[in-house]
């Protein structure tokens, strides 16, 4: 079982590879078209938006993680359990 986060990244991650497929299979119509920039554009920002949800998702998790051991190391310290070094 996936929690909230893991979905959210799995998820992103099948749109971003979905928008990439989706890219490759159309690339002769959109040549005959002169479109092939433009979804080529759509897609680099399909990317991007993924990788930017992703850091948001994660940049505070890790936030929180580091924070947490940096009080419980501090803490120990006061009481006397953990050795200044």
């Amino acid at each position: 079982m996936l929690n909230l986060s893991q979905r959210l990244i799995l998820g992103c991650l099948l749109l971003a590879a979905t928008t990439v497929g989706l890219l490759v299979a159309v690339r002769s119509a959109l040549s005959a078209a002169g479109a092939w920039s433009l979804g080529v554009a759509l897609a680099v920002c399909a990317l991007l938006l993924c990788a930017a949800t992703i850091y948001s998702v994660l940049q505070p998790i890790h936030r929180l993680a580091t924070s947490s051991i940096a009080w419980i190391g501090s803490a120990a310290m006061r009481s006397g359990r953990l050795p200044a070094s």
